[in-house]
């Protein structure tokens, strides 16, 4: 393993390799199948040493680990994660949204703030944790 590849580029190069002595016609295919095995490419890669009859390698886990670092690198908190072969990962869960961006979920302004328009048509209720109330508190 060559250090400071990330997990799917080291898992491309030993298919890959294994691809140019073993069946060169599918060596195009190498990317497309890392890609859809993003999740366990070391499970993808025992399954190909496998059809060829070939010892498979430890399993890698990412660059500080095969330096001795004991979790892998993660990019700072906050640091937009790396995806595959170095470009950023796309969020399965759509585009990222910043502080202050519209939610598909309603208004962001978190507890007692004015509660935003219902879905449903009705007025909204005053909220119970902080919002003004429509009329005077008998507590004072």
């Amino acid at each position: 393993a060559a250090q400071g590849r990330s997990v799917p580029e080291e898992y491309l190069a030993r298919i890959s390799e294994i691809y140019q002595h073993k069946n060169p016609a599918k060596l195009n295919n190498v990317p497309g199948l890392v890609q859809k095995n993003i999740a366990n490419p070391h499970a993808l890669y025992v399954r190909v040493c496998a059809t060829y009859g070939l010892q498979p390698q430890p399993q890698y886990t990412g660059p500080a680990a095969a330096a001795g670092g004991a979790f892998g690198a993660a990019p700072a908190f906050g640091a937009p994660a790396a995806g595959p072969f170095g470009a950023p990962a796309a969020s399965p869960f759509g585009a990222a949204t910043q502080a202050g961006a519209a939610s598909p979920f309603g208004a962001t302004g978190g507890f007692g703030a004015a509660p935003a328009a219902s879905p449903f048509g009705a007025a909204p209720a005053a909220s119970p944790f902080g919002a003004p109330a429509a009329a005077a508190s008998p507590f004072g």
